[in-house]
This record gives C-alpha cells, sequence and structure tokens, in this order.
C-alpha cells in the first residue's frame, strides 16, 4: 500500500470513530439535537438525533474524497508535488477540526449548561495556527488559499500574498489570545478576523500586483 493510500485510510479511520461516538452516545441524546449555536452560544436550530449522529461524518467523508479530486481536475496539478506534504497536513486538520466540532457538539447536547463560545473560540484558535503555519508553503493552484486574479496570473503576486496572508493569520492569532479574556468581544474579533485574513490579503494582492504590472 502507498503512503497516499495509508493516509487516507487513516482519515477514514478518523471519521469511522466519529459514526462509533455518535453510535455509543445515542441512547443518552435527546430526540431533537441542538446543530447550530448563536454568537451568543444559544442553540438555534434542531435536528432529530438520528439525523444529526451522522451528519458531521457523512459532511467530514464527503471533504476526505474530495481532496484528491481537488488536485486530479486542478489544471496546475503538477504544482501539488512542490507541496505534497503540506497537501496532506492540511487534509488532516481540515478532518479533525471537523471531527472536534461533532465531539463538542454530542458534548454540547449532553452538558447544555456548557459554553460553546468557549470551545469553538479554542478550536477555530488552534485551526488559524495551523493553517496559518502552512499557507505560505502552498504555491499557486486553483482550488486552494488566496485565490484572486492576480495571485493566479502571477506566480511571485501568489508568493508574497501568502506570506502576508500568513502574518495576518499570526496577527489574528494574537487577537484571539485577548478575545479570550474578553468574551463579550468575541463577535468583533470575528468580524475583524474575516477582514484581516481575507480582505487584506485580497487587497494586497491588487496592489502588489499593480506596481508590478501596471507600472
Amino acid at each position: 500500500m502507498n503512503t497516499a493510500k495509508q493516509w487516507f485510510l487513516i482519515r477514514l479511520l478518523i471519521i469511522g470513530f466519529m459514526f462509533a461516538i455518535g453510535i455509543y452516545f445515542y441512547n443518552d441524546l435527546p430526540n431533537m439535537m441542538p446543530v447550530h449555536w448563536d454568537i451568543e452560544g444559544q442553540p438555534d436550530k434542531f435536528m432529530l438525533k438520528e439525523n444529526a449522529i451522522i451528519l458531521f461524518p457523512v459532511i467530514t467523508f464527503f471533504i476526505a474524497i474530495l481532496f484528491p479530486i481537488i488536485k486530479s481536475i486542478d489544471p496546475r496539478k503538477v504544482k501539488y508535488e512542490q507541496f505534497a506534504k503540506t497537501w496532506e497536513i492540511i487534509q488532516y486538520i481540515l478532518i479533525l477540526f471537523f471531527a472536534y466540532i461533532y465531539f463538542v457538539s454530542i458534548y454540547m447536547t449532553l452538558n447544555p449548561e456548557a459554553s460553546i463560545n468557549t470551545f469553538m473560540l479554542w478550536g477555530v484558535w488552534i485551526l488559524f495556527i495551523l493553517l496559518g503555519n502552512y499557507m505560505w508553503k502552498i504555491r499557486s493552484n486553483y482550488f486552494v488559499w488566496i485565490k484572486t486574479p492576480w495571485t493566479i496570473e502571477d506566480e511571485e503576486v501568489w508568493n508574497k500574498t501568502h506570506r502576508f496572508g500568513w502574518w495576518m493569520f499570526i496577527l489574528w492569532w494574537f487577537m484571539m489570545m485577548i478575545a479570550a479574556f474578553f468574551p463579550a468581544f468575541t463577535k468583533l474579533f470575528f468580524i475583524w478576523a474575516i477582514v484581516m485574513t481575507w480582505l487584506f490579503p485580497v487587497i494586497y494582492s491588487y496592489i502588489i500586483y499593480r506596481k508590478k504590472h501596471l507600472k
């Protein structure tokens, strides 16, 4: 069995473990499970438990099989060989994050007095740290990371934009550390997370592209 198949098998084992946890706690769960919480940490969407316990494992399974499809259909699939290890690590990070969300949802259903905001804040915080750490190692492609007309067209712009994006992730990481001590401002910090990690890099990619090509 080659390495790629071994890694894919491990991902399937993680998804199988998610199913096992859902089945194990099935009889302890209420008939209606919360599947979404608002910014204040209050459940605002519910689902029958027989559907809820399979929702995230199924979504995670489709994500797992989507990754190799993305690589095979990308016109720049040859680039993936330049960051093959990073590509596998990113897949694990996202699949483990979905597993984490699934376990938290079951825990919150069984312990409604707990605060989901704490779990989500730390979970997303760690997710961004890990993804940010590997962002700058991704090479130009059509599916992953900061894809703008300017990064796609110019690999130098791609590389500079992703280095800048990495620093935005680091800055956001420090902001999340502060947010942990000021839960009342959680919503504001999440809004800034979107601005810093998405909007700022997009604007930056346009600026450096314009400086290089539109002098």
